[in-house]
């Protein structure tokens, strides 16, 4: 447990902080991206379809750690997209003693992140990289650690129906204690996905004439599907690579209510729910709900996401 949430450098960059990919077992999802693939696999950020804000918010773990996170991203003329957010996570307050251990009042322990990104699509495939910078303190005390992370991703999709994806983090990145010359490498992570859509209607889209005058058409992005994600997760850290399963399912094109469940070798199981809102000033305005049940201490966390496309 002490290896899988901390100990280490940059620990707090493995756990996924959005409620879709927190209920498909920690799996990222290129189909239908938004702002929040930023932060799991940059490279989907070149297929938005236009400007995309998201948040989310977590409730503690175990009882004490608790993660919020906040980003946007844009395109740039048709091939590229650039992207950035923040994220916090941080302990609630936690009591503070003396040598003699007798208490002294209450300290917490947070971490900030600045979170920028782009990619770029190259003809069925993206490539996408992220850096970020961090700052940890404790509150009450003087001591602050400073750093940065880089991420490079990579996701090739074939008709827009199956989708490989990869993400190396933390290829480079340290963490610095304070202001002595104390440095401590961040340790990689290489992230594998595979995701297959089944569409369960077919939505056409009428393109202008083409110079014989014969009306041209395309395939939209099909809004109610199936689809099934695999991923795999090593870490320099780790013995053993952590596999993970999801399902999502969005059943009836009339109604914007989908479902989500999954779950992987780290002893995590989850599930949750999308719904888009019927609005007017906003292309798609979705709600995002996961549950999480960890395996040992049997804590259940709760996540909440909000998802603009404009």
């Amino acid at each position: 447990m002490a290896q899988r949430v901390g100990g280490y450098a940059g620990a707090s960059l493995r756990t996924p902080v959005f409620a879709p990919e927190i209920a498909l077992g920690g799996v990222s999802v290129p189909f239908a991206p938004d702002a929040s693939t930023l932060f799991s696999n940059s490279s989907a950020l070149a297929w938005i379809d236009g400007p995309t804000t998201t948040a989310s918010w977590s409730s503690p773990a175990f009882g004490v750690i608790g993660v919020a996170a906040l980003g946007a991203a844009m395109p740039v003329g048709r091939f590229a997209a650039v992207g950035a957010g923040v994220t916090t996570i941080g302990t609630t307050e936690q009591p503070r003693f003396d040598d003699r251990r007798q208490r002294i009042g209450s300290f917490s322990d947070r971490e900030l992140g600045l979170v920028l990104g782009g990619a770029l699509s190259i003809g069925p495939g993206s490539v996408g990289a992220t850096l970020r910078m961090l700052r940890r303190g404790l509150s009450g005390y003087e001591a602050t650690n400073t750093g940065y992370a880089v991420d490079l991703a990579g996701t090739l999709a074939f008709e827009e129906r199956f989708y490989v994806g990869m993400t190396l983090a933390n290829i480079a990145g340290e963490m610095v204690a304070g202001e002595s010359t104390l440095r401590e490498r961040i340790p990689w992570e290489a992230r594998l996905s595979a995701t297959y859509v089944q569409s369960l209607e077919e939505r056409i889209e009428s393109l202008r004439l083409d110079p014989s005058g014969t009306p041209t058409t395309q395939q939209m992005r099909p809004k109610a599907y199936v689809l099934g994600a695999a991923g795999v997760r090593m870490a320099q850290i780790d013995s053993l690579p952590v596999f993970a399963l999801g399902v999502e399912a969005v059943p009836l094109a009339t109604i914007d209510l989908g479902f989500r469940a999954g779950l992987n070798t780290s002893g995590e199981v989850s599930g949750g729910f999308l719904y888009r809102l019927p609005v007017e000033f906003a292309r798609e305005l979705r709600i995002d709900y996961a549950v999480r049940w960890h395996d040992g201490p049997g804590d259940l966390t709760h996540h909440v996401g909000l998802s603009a496309g404009f």
